[in-house]
This record gives C-alpha cells, structure tokens and sequence, in this order.
C-alpha cells in the first residue's frame, strides 16, 4: 500500500515528468503548432524540415504570379532570384530554435504559445525597389499620366491649356499581395487590382487668379546691369520674363500660384555669372613627416547671388511699375581654411589611413577618381562633426569636371555621370574604420566589384550616390582632422590620410565572415547588331552573392569606447556578353 506521504509526491513531480518528457520528444525537432506560413513543420526533425522547406522554397521561388488590372488579361510576372533569395538554414533555426533560444522568460512563453497556432515567417533577402521597378514596367500601359493646366505662351498672349484626370495602379497594394506569398501566408498566385483616378490640383477654373499675375509680370521691361562688367546690360522682356515663370499648386493655399523660378534665373544667369565668379583661395597644408604646414594663404571669392537676384526680379515682376533697373548682386564667398585659423587647427601627426587599387580602371573613371580626390584633399572635420562626402565633394555633373563612366544604378551596371567616385568614398571609408570613428551612414554595392577586392577583404566597400547615398561619420577625437589625398596613376593606388591628434584609441577590425554565398547565374550571351560581326564584348563580371559581416572593436583605456558590425549583402551576378552580328 502507498503511504498518503508519497501520495502528494508524486502528484507534484507529475509536471515535472511530464515537461522532460516533452522536452525529450522534441529535442531535435520543431514545437508541434508550428507553422512556417501555411506550411505546417510542428513535430518534424530537422532532416524532414530541411527537406520540406527546401522544396516549399524552390517552388516559391520559381513560381509565376499573376495580376490583372480592371478585369483585363493577366499580367505574369516570375518570383526570381534576381531579386529573391530565400535563407533555408536560417529559417530551419528560427523554426527549431522556437521556445529554445533566447532569455528564460522568452522560452518560457514561447513554450506556452505551442499549445496554440503559431505562425513564423520564412527568412530572405527581398530586393523590394528591383522588384517595384518590375512592377511599373508591367502596369505603365494601363496608366495614364495626369495632365495639369498650364500657363501657355502663344501667339504674344498667355492662355491656359486643357486638364484632364489621369490613372495610376496603386502598387503598394500589388507588392502587399506578393509579400503574402514569399511570407507563405497565402497560396494564391492570381489575384487583381484596380487603377486608381487622380485629379488635377491645376484646372482652368482655379488657374485664373495666377494666370492675371502672369500676365502681369511678362508685360514688364527690367534692365540687369553690373559695374564688375563695364558697358554691358542684359534687357529681361515678356519671352525671358515668361521663361522664368513657374506655374504650380501652392500646398499651404491650395491653389495655383505663379512665381520666379530660382533655378530659371541660375540657368539665364550662366552668360554672365563666369565674368563675376571668382573662386576663394583656401589656406593649403601639406605634410612635412607627421608635421601639418601652411603653403598657400587664403583669398576671399566672389560670386553671382542668384537667391537675392530671383527676390530682386520677382518684386520688379509684380509691382506696378512699367520697367526697372536691377545691379547683379554679389556675394562674398570666404574660404573654409584661413590664414588666420591654420595655427587653430592643432594638427600634429597621422592618426589612420585608408588605401585602394584600380587597376584595370579606364581612362574616365581614372579621371572621375582624380576629380573627386582633389576636392576632398585638404578638408577639414571639426571636432563633433558629421562629415559628409556629399557635402564636401558636391554634385556629380559635367559641370563640376565629371565625366561618363560605368556606374551601379538600382541593381544593374550602367553608363552615367561620375563613375569611379566609389573608388574615393570607399578608401574614405577604410580610412574612418581604422581611425575607429563611428559610421553613420555607409551602404554597400549592389554585387561584389573587383576593383574594391584587388588589395582588401570583402565587405570594405562604399556605395555613393548623390544624393540618395553617402558615406558619413562623426569626429569624435576631441580634435580637428586634416583629410589628405594621394593618388598614383603609375601604381593604381589611391591613399587617404587623416591627421589629427592621436587619443590613445585602438583599433581592432576582425577578418570579414563570408555566408549565404551564392554562385553567379549563367552568362548571358546578347546578340547586338551594332557593334561589328566577331566581335565580343564582355559589360558584366561574374560575382559570386553573399553575406559577409566584419567586427570592429574600439578600445581606449582597456576601456571598449565603440563596437559595431559592418554588414553587407551581396548579389549573385552574371558575366554578359555582348556578340556582334552588324556589318560595319
């Protein structure tokens, strides 16, 4: 007979067994109640769930998707790697690491969860804006651009031209509908969407206040004049004056307005703004050892105030009187680095330098990273400042001394403005990680570029693209650092060095750990009738996909001052060719 003393006992370690039990069953497998989208996994060890989810992915990951819009024919568009790539050993942890991971109170409630429903989502990499830009090709034919009333200047009198509603697809709504079958929340692949009407902000109706403003300022005659340039003047009648105008809707007022364009008055400005311009002439340094000296002293500039000048134009523009005689204004420009401030600086000795090759580089990126290096030797970052490439180095036009060269635009490799500059940003960028300054902005390449390998890891790259992507970080040393450049053509090299003060910080940059490696698709060989028959041209590398993560550690004192993780993602790319099939 069992006592009543060890009764109680084991009814109190029933839970217990039962728990170990529990624990037992499931040990290497996945909770039951588990779902990975609609997918049940609950139960399955993680040889079964490798296997389902691979297959479950591969079918994703190929499958066709269709959409139609106002009932019209299916548009199909294929889930592809290109811009989806689905992670199976990450998603096989995040499923069997459910209620076993994490701190005690987490498992203890994901434990709980199981006897409910649970629901994960897989993990992967989705190239939203590639996709989107998929996504616009496909709907443009059914959308029509809306068309806004404009102020026309025709036959030597302003008229105001015909509006009309336009339709646009709401493709936030599209790309809601994809996400829930790379999420595997839905197994519909059809589904459809409607386009959406969009009115005019700008009618005939609501144009007629500033169409008598326009009309008004093109009936004026204003004279622009400078004593800079002696017996010479620039008359402003009703075709300029109508060519400065600009005609919008008005956000505060809610209705159509006219001013003077600023950026109008810049461009007309060109023909004369070069007589006046006069660039200012910065305090130089160069290094003697780790020494900083002055070689050149500093002058001011001048230059054309077009802002003062679009103020100056828009009250002669609008007032009552007939004509009106306006002086270019003109602005002082004064030199970041003055003689006066050099001995301010502090700058004593090397404190960390970044380096690149570009072998193999063409002529115009050579010049492009030649261009952009000049303007960045020589700055100065102040102490708690954010330093900006983009505000320093400034846009990349031709105007600016850039040239065309190949560049990386949403995803894909093409001819555009400025090629090369990545070169710079990228070497600036190595240069702030060895200084151990905090990164506050840095984004990596779409695909891995050889140029940025040839003499570095993976994963020290630095993607520029003004203005929607720049390399910035913060001066923490408490002092000023001096930026300077050197390039040699001869050897390839690009090197940044930044003086300063030394302030006991050490820095450690961990080897970079390379995952998810993805092998480039097969090349892509195109037949291209205008470039001449035999010939083949190679516009694509192969690169091979990643995910590579680098640690740095900053220490000042034995005190750890900054830790941070460089990431970067990386796509698989295909080498293209180009075959020529023409005659000439």
């Amino acid at each position: 007979m069992i006592s009543k003393i060890k009764i109680p006992l084991i009814v109190l370690s029933l839970p217990v067994l039962a728990y170990f039990v529990f624990e037992t069953i499931y040990f290497n497998a996945a909770y039951p109640n588990i779902y990975l989208g609609t997918l049940p996994v609950g139960g399955k060890n993680k040889s079964e769930l490798r296997d389902l989810i691979t297959t479950e992915f591969q079918n994703r990951q190929n499958r066709t998707i269709s959409f139609s819009i106002n009932k019209s024919k299916p548009i199909a568009i294929t889930l592809s790697k290109d811009y989806l790539n689905y992670n199976v050993e990450e998603t096989l942890n995040k499923i069997t690491g459910y209620g076993k991971t994490g701190s005690l109170r987490k498992q203890i409630n994901q434990k709980l969860s199981v006897f409910s429903k649970i629901t994960l989502s897989p993990v992967y990499l989705f190239d939203e804006i590639t996709f989107d830009t998929i996504l616009a090709d496909a709907v443009r034919p059914f959308e029509q651009e809306v068309i806004e009333t404009k102020i026309v200047y025709a036959k030597g009198e302003l008229v105001l031209s015909p509006s009309k509603p336009g339709q646009k697809v709401t493709r936030q709504e599209l790309l809601a509908e994809v996400k829930k079958i790379i999420e595997l929340e839905s197994n519909t692949a059809v589904f459809s969407t409607t386009l959406q009407t969009i009115e005019p902000r700008t009618t005939r109706d609501n144009s007629r206040t500033a169409l008598q403003l326009a009309q008004k300022a093109i009936s004026k005659q204003i004279t622009l004049y400078s004593t800079e340039i002696p017996d010479k003047s620039w008359t402003l009648n009703t075709p300029e004056l109508y060519e400065f105008l600009e005609f919008k809707f008005d956000e505060e007022t809610k209705k159509p307005t006219v001013t003077i364009a600023n950026y109008k008055i810049a461009s007309y400005s060109a023909q004369f703004a070069p007589l006046i311009q006069k660039d200012p002439k910065e305090a130089k340094f160069e290094t003697a050892g780790d020494k900083v000296i002055v070689f050149e002293t500093s002058e001011d500039g001048r230059a054309l105030d077009t802002e003062k000048l679009t103020q100056q134009i828009t009250a002669a523009a609008f007032n009552n009187a007939l004509s009106s005689r306006i002086e270019l204004p003109i602005k002082t420009l004064t030199p970041a680095v003055t003689q006066t401030t050099v001995n301010q600086y502090g700058i004593k000795e090397l404190i960390a330098q970044g380096s690149s090759k570009f072998e193999r580089s063409s002529n115009n990126r050579i010049h492009n990273i030649e261009v952009a290096t000049e303007k960045l030797n020589g700055a100065i970052i102040t102490p708690d400042q954010i330093f900006s490439m983009y505000q320093t180095v400034g846009d990349i036009e031709k105007q600016t001394g850039f040239v065309d060269s190949t560049i990386i635009k949403n995803g894909r490799t093409i001819t555009g403005i400025g090629g090369g500059v990545c070169q710079v940003s990228t070497t600036l960028f190595r240069a702030a990680l060895n200084a151990g300054l905090p990164i506050i902005e840095r984004s990596p390449h779409s695909y891995r570029v050889n140029y940025y390998e040839q003499d570095s890891p993976p994963g020290l790259d630095a993607a520029i693209y003004f203005p929607s992507q720049d390399i910035k970080f913060k001066n923490n040393t408490g002092n000023n650092i001096l930026i300077q450049t050197k390039l040699n053509k001869e050897t390839a090299s690009l090197i940044i060095n930044f003086f300063g003060v030394k302030d006991g910080r050490v820095v450690q940059i961990t080897s970079p750990e390379i995952t998810d490696q993805i092998n480039p698709p097969p090349e892509a060989r195109i037949i291209d009738p205008s470039i001449r028959k035999g010939i083949i041209r190679q516009t694509e590398a192969t690169a091979q996909g990643a995910t590579v993560l680098i640690n740095r550690t900053v220490t000042k004192e034995d005190q750890i001052i900054l830790q941070d993780t460089i990431k970067s993602n990386y796509r698989p790319w295909q080498a293209v060719y180009l075959i020529g099939t023409g005659t000439d």
